[in-house]
C-alpha cells in the first residue's frame, strides 16, 4: 500500500453499514436501504438510494448514453483506463502516460464543430430475463419469510413454468429438546 493511504474515508462508512447489518434481518432491497440510512447518527453519511421504486413504478435514478452524447463533441481517447498521469496546456489534454516513469505520449482531443446537437439518450432498463427471473422464483423466493413482499421480491415469472416447478419449502427447525 503507498505511503499515505492507510486511511480511506469510505471506510468508516461502511464499517458503520456492516455493524447494523450483521444484526439486522433483511430479506428485500428495501430492508438494505432502510439499514445503510439508518446506520450513521450523522446525517447523509450513508446513504442509499433506490434506483427504481417499484411501488411508484417510476425510476428515480436515471441512466443516460454519455458515450453517445459526448463523441458528437470530442474525440475518443483511446486507452483511457491504462493512463495515469495527463499533462494539461489550456483546455486541452496535451500527453499522457500510463507510468510516473513512462514516456509521454501525444494526444489531440480537440473539439469538434456540431451544427445539430444530439440530445441526451436515456438507457431504459430492459428487465430481468427469463432465466433469473426463474431463479428468483425458485431458488431465492424461499428465503424471503415476509409474505406480504414475497412477490415485491420474487415474483411469477412472466413466463409460464411447467407445473412441477414450485419454490422449495422452507425447512423449519424443529423445537424438540
Amino acid at each position: 500500500m503507498e505511503v499515505g493511504h492507510t486511511k480511506f474515508s469510505p471506510d468508516r462508512g461502511f464499517s458503520l453499514i456492516k455493524k447494523w447489518y450483521n444484526i439486522a434481518f433483511i430479506d428485500c432491497l428495501d430492508g438494505l436501504e432502510f439499514v445503510i440510512n439508518d446506520s450513521s447518527a450523522i446525517q447523509h453519511l450513508n446513504s442509499a438510494t433506490m434506483t427504481y421504486h417499484p411501488v411508484m413504478r417510476k425510476h428515480v435514478v436515471h441512466f443516460n448514453d454519455w458515450v453517445s452524447y459526448l463523441s458528437q463533441f470530442f474525440k475518443e481517447l483511446i486507452g483511457l483506463t491504462s493512463m495515469h498521469h495527463f499533462t494539461f496546456e489550456t483546455d486541452k489534454i496535451t500527453s499522457t502516460r500510463e507510468y510516473a516513469d513512462s514516456s509521454l505520449k501525444p494526444v489531440s482531443l480537440d473539439r469538434i464543430s456540431v451544427k445539430n446537437k444530439i440530445p441526451f439518450k436515456r438507457i431504459e432498463s430492459g428487465g430481468l430475463d427469463k432465466v433469473r427471473e426463474k431463479y428468483l422464483y425458485t431458488d431465492v423466493r424461499r428465503f424471503v419469510i415476509d409474505e406480504k413482499i414475497k412477490d415485491h421480491v420474487a415474483p411469477v415469472p412472466s413466463q409460464e413454468l411447467s407445473s412441477n416447478t414450485k419454490p422449495p419449502l422452507r425447512k423449519q427447525k424443529s423445537m424438540k429438546k
